[in-house]
């Protein structure tokens, strides 16, 4: 599914030129709706138990370690992530103890990005190895965080060839700085990476997931027609099309000069739930489409809805309705 697509029609004297452009695919995602974690992109619980209630997959710790973990493919059936994919995780620890929840993202046969999250210390630690073999582990990095570990916590992991970066963050707004980096040494082709999820030390505690998705981020080449510089003079928002929308929409711009530009959507109360665009651009006319989901491709119900350009100097905003 397609989260939303920016397609740059950048100025150049009347000619027409081949742009690339970022398009980004959820490629799988579980919100455990269906209330069964086993029809669910085949989660596989390999220590411990596991239940869904309320729409999340809740985790609780078994003989003989206490521990609880649950693991995934995605959907075997859809092509491979590109080099540059996303791990996005909704999750919250709750009981009493010193529990830790556990992420764990596969990127070949023999090795993990190795995420922990510790509450009673505020801590993240990310490791890089062969798990589950303390001595094969090529980096230790150790950050603190100032997330709330009593309510829900999402959790973003980033891979990008031998790249991976990791935020943390409560509410609804997503930061745009990640907590921890890490360059690995791995040469690995990264075929389809699994993800295994779990909490240690959970004879008084439970971890809760929810909203699980992996996302990929392809380049991709498009033929338009751009607008001649002599034609691009003023900034402009035009409104959104079509409106009312259901599932997606277009928001088209254009600006003078070359600007980091902002487009940014929020609900009716005037909550942030989705920013399609945030970079630095060239002069030109811009279309950004929509497809009425937040910044972890969760739909979002129908209402009323405020998009706001900001670009340099110009700010400007509209209205749409989504409508279900």
């Amino acid at each position: 599914m397609k989260i939303s697509t920016l397609f740059l029609l950048l100025a150049a004297a009347f000619s027409i030129s081949a742009t690339t452009q970022a398009q980004v695919d959820t490629l799988w995602r579980d919100t455990f709706s269906d209330g069964d974690y086993t029809n669910n992109w085949a989660w596989t619980v390999t220590s411990g138990s596991a239940q869904v209630a309320n729409g999340s997959l809740i985790l609780s710790g078994g003989a003989p370690y206490n521990d609880a973990n649950a693991s995934s493919v995605g959907d075997p059936a859809r092509p491979h992530p590109a080099e540059h994919y996303s791990f996005y995780v909704t999750l919250k620890i709750q009981g009493s103890g010193t529990p830790a929840a556990v992420l764990n993202v596969k990127d070949d046969a023999a090795t993990f990005y190795l995420i922990e999250l510790y509450p009673t210390y505020n801590g993240i630690d990310l490791l890089r190895g062969v798990y589950p073999n303390p001595a094969d582990y090529k980096k230790w990095v150790y950050g603190v965080s100032e997330v709330r570990f009593d309510s829900t916590m999402n959790v973003g992991v980033e891979v990008n060839h031998d790249t991976i970066r990791v935020k943390v963050w409560s509410g609804p707004v997503e930061p745009t700085t990640w907590n921890l980096s890490y360059d690995s040494a791995s040469t690995s082709s990264s075929p389809w990476p699994g993800i295994q999820i779990g909490g240690w030390w959970l004879d008084n505690a439970i971890v809760v997931f929810d909203n699980i998705a992996c996302v990929s981020y392809t380049a991709v080449t498009s033929a338009e027609r751009p607008r001649s510089p002599q034609e691009i003079t003023r900034y402009g928002l035009s409104q959104n099309f079509p409106n009312p929308f259901n599932p997606s929409t277009t928001i088209e711009f254009q600006i003078p000069q070359r600007e980091h530009v902002k487009l940014e959507i929020f609900d009716c109360i005037g909550r942030l739930v989705a920013t399609p665009a945030n970079q630095e651009i060239a002069s030109g006319s811009y279309q950004v489409r929509w497809s009425g989901v937040d910044e972890r491709a969760r739909p979002l119900p129908s209402g009323m809805y405020i998009y706001r350009l900001t670009a340099g100097p110009y700010v400007s905003s509209g209205k749409m309705l989504l409508l279900k």
